[in-house]
């Protein structure tokens, strides 16, 4: 198979997965996130002129711990610092796939946890804003435990930012601002996207590039990992006894992801 037939057949798949609507939830699931990753492929196969921009860039939300200075902003993966310029103390979340729901998750926890406004210096304007927010530099090390929190999908943290944002967009539509209220819900359903569990593609790098295995109802299956993203996946007939070799080899960070998806092809292979 040359490499215009398996984009072909690649593009084929992604397109199928989109209509597929008769597996249980467990299954949807894993057919998103198997989507996402074979548009990784596919932009992957690209050249590097013609790959995809824009809402489907990967990009990583950074919790910057500069002195005096916290902020968090959305920048694309992978982060390339300013060469001259030290680098601030920072933690990174994700990647992502797509900016827009990025910014729109950060524009939430600044309205919920607004840890910009701790900063040491700020202008006349930002001052305002503080003091109607009722923060001040006394609350920069909780406001950043908090952030650091949701973004760790801690469920007690994130759940109380949900609540919170539900109530701003309760209070906004009480008083008739629509627009508002709409922003609002869009950032809530940002944040949910932000912090749901990811399974495959990882922001660090693994300690080395790897074959993940799954087995299941005779199907072996086989995820190709290269700098932390899926970039090649293949399956094959195979008995449980012959594939064992190649399961004992797998990361166990991969194993479950891998053996989901060997049920999951197994299940569709038996439907068809």
């Amino acid at each position: 198979m040359n490499d215009n037939e398996l984009r072909e057949m690649l593009e084929d798949l992604h397109k199928k997965i989109e209509t597929i609507n008769t597996v249980d939830e467990k299954g949807r699931e894993l057919l998103s996130h198997l989507s996402v990753d074979i548009r990784n492929l596919l932009e992957r196969a690209k050249p590097r002129w013609n790959r995809t921009r824009g809402v489907e860039s990967p990009v990583c939300i950074v919790l910057e711990h500069r002195t005096g200075a916290p902020r968090l902003r959305v920048a694309h993966w992978p982060v390339v610092e300013t060469p001259g310029r030290p680098a601030p103390a920072v933690e990174t979340f994700g990647p992502y796939l797509g900016g827009t729901r990025a910014r729109l998750a950060v524009s939430a926890l600044d309205r919920v946890l607004p840890l910009r406004y701790t900063a040491d210096r700020l202008g006349g304007c930002d001052r305002d804003l503080a003091r109607v927010r009722g923060v001040d530099a006394t609350d920069r090390d909780r406001l950043l435990a908090a952030v650091t929190a949701v973004l760790r999908r801690q469920p007690a943290e994130v759940e109380t930012v949900r609540e919170q944002l539900a109530q701003h967009r309760d209070v906004a539509s009480t008083n008739l601002a629509f627009e508002l209220a709409d922003r609002i819900q869009q950032e809530s359903e940002a944040l949910d996207w932000v912090v749901a569990e990811q399974k495959v593609t990882q922001l660090t790098r693994p300690p080395e590039d790897c074959a993940a295995y799954g087995w299941a109802d005779g199907l072996l299956v086989c995820f190709r990992i290269r700098g932390g993203r899926l970039c090649g996946w293949e399956q094959r007939a195979s008995s449980r006894q012959h594939a064992r070799p190649q399961l004992d080899r797998t990361p166990p960070a991969w194993t479950p992801f891998a053996t989901r998806a060997a049920e999951l092809g197994s299940r569709l292979a038996r439907q068809g």
